[in-house]
């Protein structure tokens, strides 16, 4: 994403204009492309924050390195999520490749569907910044974001692992109970 991205700054964005500004500080000199200040996946819509000069790329990383700035995502997640919380708030913290990782999920909305029996609408406030946080801690409840080809299928499995082995099961008592009934039928005759 970001080489298209990069290609495509410089013809969107506009250097800053001084003509008001008596001193210029080397500081607010125009970088010589924009750069985008944080990381939104491939397949994730929404605001891009971007730096055109120093002093807003200074500026822009000490906010969210200080955490300063408060990200929002509103997402489609497959299920229903199990919750007795009448808030309709979670707190995940679950670490993510070894560090500590939180997300607020706030429920906004659940619909049936004919697919997966029902979505539900989630706000997402990531408190970390981990790699995928968001949609490894939808995943990790069992309910994986709609259309996330990375974790939805780990979160299928991990929630249906017991449907599936119960299935196995009842697939072995059927085979036995019809290999019984052939060694009778054969006895008799």
């Amino acid at each position: 994403m970001y080489s298209l991205l990069d290609d495509c700054l410089p013809l969107l964005l506009t250097a800053p204009n001084f003509d008001d500004k008596k001193e210029i500080n080397e500081d607010d000199i125009s970088l010589q492309r924009p750069i985008p200040q944080h990381r939104l996946d491939a397949r994730v819509a929404g605001c891009l924050v971007i730096a055109k000069s120093r002093r807003a790329a200074v500026n822009l990383h000490q906010q969210f390195e200080r955490r300063i700035v408060k990200k929002e995502y509103l997402a489609i997640l497959v299920g229903r999520i199990n919750t007795t919380d009448r808030t309709k708030k979670i707190i995940i913290n679950d670490a993510i490749d070894g560090l500590a990782s939180t997300t607020e999920l706030t429920i906004l909305q659940e619909c049936r569907c004919p697919v997966y029996g029902y979505l539900t609408t989630v706000r997402l406030f990531p408190l970390t910044g981990r790699r995928h946080q968001l949609r490894r801690h939808c995943s990790g409840l069992g309910n994986p974001i709609v259309g996330d080809n990375l974790y939805h299928y780990a979160s299928y499995a991990q929630t249906h692992a017991q449907v599936i082995i119960i299935i196995m099961i009842i697939i072995i008592i059927i085979i036995t109970i019809i290999i019984i009934i052939i060694i009778f039928t054969i006895i008799i005759i």
